[in-house]
């Protein structure tokens, strides 16, 4: 598929154009007053440039995006019952082998205790029974599917796991909300300090030309 935007006449200006406002902006140094209003200035440039970039990204996008979202959302109107159907198998066969490994554990625990008790009666060691769990289970017209380990950890208490990640030393278990920590800094700028984080205010600048 050609590529429309990078021929587009206005880009192609904007591609000419862009060394020499890159060439200022790396080497523009703010020291005065004069040098601010040029700064202000090739700012301005900047935005005009990055504005026709985005109109016609825009302009060359949205049509085939629009296309690409009634695909997807048809695609997933007809693909998602399989999915949940997908999920439901699957947790029913989860369900049923992590019955049969329940049994299994029982089953050897019965068997370890009659085997001490005959150890200790000096009785013949019993042939006991036992629970196997298939790895691979196959179906009757060939399908196979493979049962892999895969342990997740689930949060019971939230301020205990935090506890026991300080005592032990497990830093990394603990996430810092950087969203809620901005919203303390917009509340209370410089007139509030909490340990082991500082309030900076960094300043946003916007361009109007």
């Amino acid at each position: 598929m050609e590529n429309k935007f990078e021929k587009d006449v206005e880009v192609l200006n904007v591609i000419n154009n862009s060394e020499a406002v890159l060439t200022r902006a790396e080497m523009l140094e703010v020291v005065d007053g004069e040098s601010q209003k040029i700064a202000v200035s090739l700012l301005a440039n900047i935005k005009d440039f990055k504005n026709v970039i985005e109109q016609k990204r825009k302009f060359y996008t949205v049509p085939v995006n629009d296309i690409l979202k009634q695909i997807n959302a048809t695609a997933r109107k007809y693909s998602d019952p399989f999915t949940d159907a997908e999920s439901q198998v699957k947790s029913q066969m989860r369900t049923y082998e992590n019955k049969l490994w329940e049994e299994k554990r029982k089953l050897e625990e019965k068997n370890r205790k009659k085997m001490e008790k005959a150890v200790e009666k000096g009785k013949p060691i019993p042939v006991v029974p036992t629970v196997t769990v298939e790895k691979t289970v196959a179906s009757d017209d060939g399908a196979k599917v493979t049962y892999r380990d895969n342990w997740i950890a689930e949060i019971l208490d939230k301020k205990t796991l935090i506890k026991y990640a300080i005592n032990n030393d497990l830093w990394n278990l603990i996430s810092v909300n950087q969203s809620e920590l901005n919203n303390l800094a917009k509340i209370y700028k410089d007139s509030k300090k909490i340990d082991g984080c500082q309030f900076v205010n960094n300043k946003i600048i916007s361009t109007r030309s």
